[in-house]
């Protein structure tokens, strides 16, 4: 099914209309934004599930109140940051340097052998070209000595 572009702005000026909200959404938005102002999130699967600080109580945001009995408490905890941890620190470098060192140390050998690939070459070149000029020095010598 193919459409030309003319029913394709059609189609999708149609898809894309604006369409009012459903009767009730804004006070459903504002009682659910009521609810995590203070503190509790509903979650459709979970009943009484509150969401809470483990920090100390100096942490904790002004208005603070313990949850009602029968609610459950999920704990988020403030991770410090990486960096300040030194065993994370540690991983992370022992991490790095394993991705690393094998890329280095590989391109250093296969540099090594090019260069010793480039001598050998160097080297066989000059000997053909040792050998060429002794020839010829030999020829030259050879006819220098018959046209005399």
């Amino acid at each position: 099914m193919s459409m030309d572009l003319e029913n394709f702005e059609e189609h999708l000026h149609d898809i894309l209309r604006r369409e009012d909200a459903p009767a009730g959404f804004a006070e459903r938005v504002l009682a659910r934004v009521s609810e995590l102002d203070a503190g509790t999130r509903a979650f459709p699967d979970r009943k009484n599930v509150e969401l809470r600080s483990t920090g100390p109580v100096e942490n904790r945001p002004a208005g603070w109140q313990p949850a009602p009995q029968g609610t459950r408490r999920i704990a988020v905890s403030r991770p410090e940051a990486w960096f300040r941890r030194p065993f994370a620190l540690a991983l992370a470098a022992t991490i790095a340097a394993v991705a690393i060192v094998p890329a280095v140390v590989f391109d250093y050998q296969r540099r090594e052998a090019r260069g010793l690939k480039a001598e050998q070459d160097l080297m066989m070149a000059l000997a053909i070209t040792r050998t060429q000029l002794q020839m010829a020095r030999a020829k030259a010598q050879h006819r220098q000595g018959t046209t005399q």
